[in-house]
């Protein structure tokens, strides 16, 4: 539906119940700072800000949260210069939600009790077993009604302590998952470059005093001459 949008609240407590629950710590660590950067981060990134070599992060990813589904990897690049970036996957509770089903059926599916050989493994259905006095090798055959039980109880504990998981699980189902992009590297912005220098005129005084003229003295004139004799 067009109303339908990514609940990044819920779809964080649903990823944290499954990290607690199906992985270790050292697991829960990359996946949960994956989902709380909500970007697709670099290998070099996460390790950096996990404080950890970039090979052991890798060894975290690609161990299980990739191939399970909940992470997701692209890879960037040829050669020696591939680069891999990681997100939570978008398809990440689809996903899980099929494979809780599938433990659930594992758990729920009857057989038909049968007999086994602790000596050399035979497995025989409650006929055979009849025929050979529920013996072989000289040993009792066990009965796999027990492991039924052993079953049951596995079902019973795991709806008990995922009950919440559970929940969270059929209603994110319905709901878009999460699409984080690449995160963006700031970078220093650039200086602005300097203007050329301009040549500026000395300022002009508001004022400029006039000195008064020089008067000088007029120049006395010469005395004639005396007539020749």
């Amino acid at each position: 539906a067009a109303h339908e949008v990514f609940d990044a609240g819920r779809f964080g407590r649903w990823l944290r119940m499954m990290l607690v629950s199906f992985y270790t710590d050292e697991e829960a660590v990359v996946a949960d700072l994956l989902c709380r950067r909500q970007a697709m981060l670099k290998d070099t990134q996460l390790a950096k800000l996990l404080r950890l070599p970039e090979r052991q992060v890798r060894q975290l990813l690609e161990a299980r949260l990739v191939p399970d589904g909940l992470v997701d990897k692209k890879s960037d690049g040829t050669g020696e210069r591939v680069s891999s970036f990681y997100r939570i996957s978008p398809l990440a509770v689809p996903v899980a939600a099929k494979r809780l089903r599938n433990l659930e059926s594992s758990w729920t599916i009857k057989t038909q009790e049968e007999f086994l050989c602790g000596v050399c493994g035979a497995r025989v259905d409650a006929l055979q077993a009849m025929s050979l006095s529920f013996k072989c090798c000289g040993k009792a055959l066990s009965s796999t009604a027990q492991e039924e039980e052993q079953r049951a109880e596995r079902l019973k504990r795991f709806r008990s302590r995922c009950q919440e998981l559970l929940r969270l699980t059929r209603d994110l189902e319905k709901l878009p998952g999460p699409n984080f992009r690449v995160a963006k590297v700031s970078r220093p912005k650039a200086k602005a470059k300097a203007l050329p220098a301009v040549a500026v005129p000395a300022a002009v005084p508001a004022t400029v005093p006039r000195t008064a003229p020089v008067l000088e003295a007029p120049k006395a004139p010469k005395a004639p001459k005396a007539p020749k004799a």
